[in-house]
């Protein structure tokens, strides 16, 4: 079973593995950086079955104008349970207030897809990334 929960100080062999899991070895090359990173973003949340780390989400910026969805990854042994969904759904609810919410993603149709079922919207595509912003309607 999967469970949830919002900390900044994690396990740096779990990181690791998590990060290496998906290939995103360009952060693994230096793991202090790495947590570094992750300790100061505003807000992490994590997804464990046990002690595993098998996902992560991380959001920085100020806050309260604005806010940058940083990581979303998922575990290539656990993705399309919902779990990115879930990681996304529980970040963007800490942050409800905030009018302005962006991330990047590659160019690609699957991802674009995915983060507009979470709702955002595309705007501003460039050759090799694609900025996606929430648009909050109150």
């Amino acid at each position: 079973m999967i469970h949830y929960e919002n900390k900044l100080d994690l396990p740096q062999e779990e990181v690791l593995a998590l990060y290496e899991s998906i290939g995103w070895k360009f952060y693994t090359k230096d793991p202090a950086a790495l947590l570094a990173g992750i300790k100061n973003s505003l807000a992490v949340v994590t997804a464990w079955e046990g002690d595993r780390l098998v996902g992560l989400i991380r959001a920085v910026g100020d806050g309260h104008t604005v806010l940058l969805i940083q990581d979303l990854l998922v575990d290539p042994a656990f993705q399309s349970r919902g779990i990115a969904f879930r990681l996304m759904t529980k970040v963007l609810a800490l942050y409800a207030e905030v009018p302005q919410i962006f991330l990047a993603t590659p160019s690609d149709r699957g991802a674009v897809k995915f983060y507009e079922s979470c709702g955002f919207r595309e705007t501003n595509p460039t050759d090799e990334f694609q900025v996606v912003k929430l648009i909050h309607h109150r």
